[in-house]
């Protein structure tokens, strides 16, 4: 928590809602540890950029040696060799063919960057608040290079034969950073997904992350914006099999081709098909109700519990759609809220409905009441 002789010089978050600017408390990033912990003033990460770039000393001061910066500033890991990769604690980034070492983050109402330029001698930190200042940051440090280190580099040449190999490169990409297991997980089946696919130009249209954009391919498996600087590369196995894909800004984070059934649009379908199914499993029971209570016991306790358990998971969906809405912002910054807690019974009670449901239906098709189809 902010120290209390600190918080008459905390900046303020604001988000804008209802038609207004509302104020929003510090921020305690309680999920994501280490990331977060810290906060600092402009002028004292000001301080620490012009450490690094004086190797490791501020004045008189002096916080790092001389070695352990030049190696906190050289590359360690790079997914690709030809894209930026990562250093210690930061990572690069290719600004009009100037490599920059820093660091950019959010939290849910500040948004940060940090550049440091050994080539030119100079750093840049900037941070902004709000819900809009993800957008700012992410322009401000592009927007100085291009005005002050502009690029001159030629005109890129289309292949003329590349849409007879584009097929391989086509595909719906997945990033690595997510959750695989815990209840954050439908944010990635059902949330950003990289989308790529082949133009009438020879060339990649990738969508998902921002507009979608073409890409023109420079080198094996390397693709440069058409009219910009973005590079993508993509990443194959021993077979030949296109595998995976990386963004030369997001050194830290690559993705893996995903199969069909992990797409954004495949869930969408699954789980629209599963809820009409739910829906019509009540609504049959109360258009039939009079037929519903003419049934042989072993028959009406199979329909009770195919009711149940269908109750149940329709209870689960509109439970999570409850939970993402008035709570989704607090997984960042709290963690899972009891209001999440409370909507993961549900998938407990659902299962247990579901084995109860099993249960019933096996008694009844033994004997004879069901057949395959009933």
């Amino acid at each position: 928590p902010l120290p209390l002789e600190m918080e008459g010089d905390m900046a303020i978050a604001y988000a804008f809602e209802k038609g207004k600017y509302t104020p929003k408390p510090f921020e305690i990033i309680l999920s994501f540890g280490p990331a977060g912990a810290l906060s600092a003033t402009s002028t004292d990460m000001a301080r620490f950029t012009l450490a690094f770039l004086n190797g490791g000393a501020f004045g008189e001061n002096r916080i790092l040696k001389e070695s352990t910066v030049a190696e906190m500033l050289t590359q360690n890991f790079t997914h690709d060799p030809r894209l930026p990769g990562m250093a210690l604690g930061f990572y690069e980034s290719n600004m009009n063919d100037i490599r920059i070492v820093g660091h950019g983050g959010d939290t849910e109402y500040f948004h940060s960057d940090l550049a440091i330029d050994l080539k030119n001698d100079l750093s840049i930190f900037v941070s902004f608040s709000g819900t809009g200042g993800a957008a700012v940051r992410s322009v401000i440090i592009p927007a100085f290079y291009n005005e002050f280190f502009p690029d001159y580099s030629e005109k890129l040449l289309i292949p003329d034969d590349f849409n007879e190999r584009a097929g391989r490169f086509v595909g719906t990409y997945l990033f690595w950073r997510s959750n695989f297991s815990t209840v954050e997980k439908p944010m990635r089946d059902l949330g950003a997904q990289i989308k790529v696919m082949p133009s009438q130009d020879n060339t990649l249209i990738v969508s998902g992350l921002e507009d979608a954009k073409q890409f023109i391919e420079i080198g094996e498996n390397l693709f440069q914006e058409r009219g910009g600087k973005i590079r993508i590369a993509f990443q194959e196995n021993k077979q030949g099999e296109i595998t995976g894909l990386t963004y030369d800004w997001l050194p830290f984070m690559s993705m893996y081709k995903a199969a069909g059934w992990k797409t954004q649009s495949f869930n969408l379908l699954f789980l629209g098909l599963s809820v009409i199914v739910f829906i019509g499993v009540i609504l049959r029971l109360a258009y039939q109700w009079s037929i519903y209570k003419a049934l042989p016991k072993l028959e009406k306790q199979a329909t009770t519990a195919a009711v149940i358990a269908a109750g149940l998971n329709l209870a689960f969906f509109i439970m999570g759609i409850v939970a993402f809405i008035a709570d989704g912002d607090k997984l960042f910054s709290e963690g899972v809220t009891g209001l999440f807690k409370f909507w993961l019974l549900f998938p407990i009670l659902a299962s247990l409905a579901g084995l109860n449901q099993f249960y019933h239906t096996i008694l009844v098709w033994k004997t004879g009441y069901w057949g395959l189809w009933r």
